[in-house]
């Protein structure tokens, strides 16, 4: 791992057991995190209806287990972090000397809920904001066209309570269809009490060069252990295959 157990027990001690859980989820899945590094990244909703879901404790416990991740297998244990409303906030990287109540020590404006701008600021962090995603940039005529490849790919935790703003659903399948070119695993994660339809769509989308998206909903989940099988579930297929394809290599 990128941070040793040692370091992480002397100075975020409350992480130790979801550091352990997910260092054993990940090998069961048939990941070892040593030879198979990602960089992670997360980006939280902070629309208006997050809002008891802050002051619950559960998006910080969500974000916890994020960033448990990157201490695993990220290529640098820190993680970017952002919230998203109308807007994207980018709130710099989680690591371990601020780690301790992150999420409670920022100021969410709780707007609407952008898909789409959560999804460019995602294709940003990974180092691909200058590559044309439209239908004359990485789409060609024909069919779909590999235009980017990497050490190891991006790990996207993408949390939220809710459906997109209406009007949206075309573009972020259109945005989400593009990105699967590039060597980036989106994982939504549903928290609250939304059924996440338009979630469950993204999750089996037709049409992408490769399947770069999963979804899981949290509250199916009744311990930490399920919580981390749920948020690591697809990522090991994912990255399979996605060296198969020559995304990553």
């Amino acid at each position: 791992m990128s941070v040793t157990l040692t370091k992480v027990e002397q100075e975020a001690p409350h992480l130790v057991s979801l550091v352990k859980a997910t260092t054993v989820s990940l090998r069961k899945s048939g990941i070892d995190p040593e030879a198979n590094k990602a960089a992670v990244v997360a980006t939280i909703d902070s629309s208006g209806s997050a809002q008891h879901l802050y002051a619950s404790g559960e998006i910080q416990r969500v974000a916890d287990m994020a960033f448990a991740a990157g201490l695993v297998f990220d290529d640098d244990g820190e993680v970017p972090v952002s919230f998203f409303d109308s807007r994207v906030h980018d709130l710099g990287n989680i690591e371990l000397g601020n780690c301790k109540d992150f999420i409670a020590r920022q100021r969410p404006t709780w707007g609407s809920t952008d898909y789409v701008k959560a999804l460019q600021w995602i294709i940003d962090k990974a180092g691909y904001s200058n590559v044309s995603l439209a239908s004359g940039g990485l789409f060609r005529k024909g069919g779909l066209s590999v235009k980017a490849k990497a050490a190891y790919p991006t790990f996207a935790i993408f949390i939220t309570d809710g459906e997109p703003n209406g009007g949206t659903g075309n573009a972020i399948r259109q945005l989400l269809t593009e990105m699967s070119q590039l060597p980036i695993f989106v994982q939504f994660v549903g928290v609250g009490d939304a059924s996440f339809s338009f979630l469950e769509s993204l999750d089996e989308l037709e049409g992408r060069y490769i399947d770069n998206a999963g979804f899981f909903d949290s509250k199916q989940a009744s311990n930490q252990q399920e919580m981390l099988a749920g948020l690591l579930n697809e990522f090991p297929k994912y990255y399979v295959e996605a060296r198969s394809k020559g995304l990553i290599g």
